[in-house]
């Protein structure tokens, strides 16, 4: 049956050939890291797009039909990822499937979020860019193991990606000083690693993928009054509409940050922005 369904994805028109879908990854900052290793005219397939829904996943016909060409698929160990494997390596045996990351120690989601209990891993590993160094390094290994691969090229690419990672950590750790110890209040708990990094501490509204009820509110507003920064960091992949209803019940600047964003640079530096107006607001007289 696999078979026949890739015969016949093969017969949609627009379809990519085997020599533009060489390399697959699972999220969008993989695809821009990856892009950008292998130079110009590289096009790397990505599951998950621009303002996707990782919950929602489902891939496309299009998206079957670029993985049937692909030699690599890099993934980072999110649960959507891990969910999808199984159907992939039954219609695909030949894709050679990497995880990246598995050497980085992974937080507890519920208890950096200040929850109680244990959650589910955080995926989002790449948010500490010492971490998303790490990732750059590793992928950039197996693409210059590659058969007909530049790897000079590509290792040079790699040591400039990194070392911007590293340098943004080092300047985010400086800007960030005055606000260690402080609690940022997230819709969804996917800052664990970000926190982490500099100093910070994630409390989530949602609670193991369960919406806020009326006492969780009461008790996040009750912990807002003076314990944490005064925003509600909202992910625009998650219940936009949502998260705004929270923030106003209680009172908060929202902040849209996309951890799936293309230029984690820039992403980064903005939250970190945005966070260190809302704490000089808060400072004012």
């Amino acid at each position: 049956m696999p078979a026949l369904i890739l015969s016949l994805l093969l017969l949609l028109p627009g379809v990519a050939t085997p020599s533009q879908a060489r390399v697959a990854v699972s999220i969008v900052p993989l695809q821009s890291w990856a892009s950008q290793l292998l130079g110009e005219g590289a096009e790397v397939q990505v599951l998950i797009g621009p303002g996707q829904s990782p919950e929602l996943f489902e891939p496309t016909a299009r998206q079957l039909t670029n993985l049937a060409t692909a030699e690599l698929l890099f993934i980072v160990g999110a649960p959507f990822e891990s969910a999808l494997l199984p159907r992939l390596r039954g219609m695909f045996p030949e894709l050679r499937v990497v995880e990246l990351g598995q050497a980085i120690e992974r937080i507890d989601t519920e208890a950096a979020a200040g929850a109680d209990g244990h959650g589910a891993p955080d995926p989002h590993i790449w948010l500490d860019p010492m971490n998303a160094a790490l990732l750059i390094e590793e992928m950039a290994a197996h693409l210059a193991a590659r058969e007909g691969a530049d790897k000079e090229a590509i290792q040079e690419r790699a040591n400039e990606l990194a070392a911007a990672m590293r340098e943004l950590h080092g300047k985010l750790r400086h800007e960030l000083a005055p606000l260690a110890g402080q609690q940022l209040l997230s819709y969804h708990p996917a800052l664990a690693y970000y926190a982490a990094a500099f100093g910070l501490q994630q409390v989530a509204v949602e609670s193991g993928g369960i919406e806020p009820g009326a006492g969780h509110l009461t008790r996040l507003a009750a912990q807002t009054e003076g314990q944490m920064l005064r925003v509600l960091i909202v992910e625009p992949q998650f219940a936009p509409q949502r998260a705004r209803a929270v923030a106003e019940t209680l009172e908060l600047e929202v902040v849209v940050f996309d951890p799936l964003g293309e230029d984690l640079v820039s992403g980064l530096n903005e939250l970190s922005r945005q966070l260190l107006d809302a704490s000089a607001v808060e400072d004012q007289p």
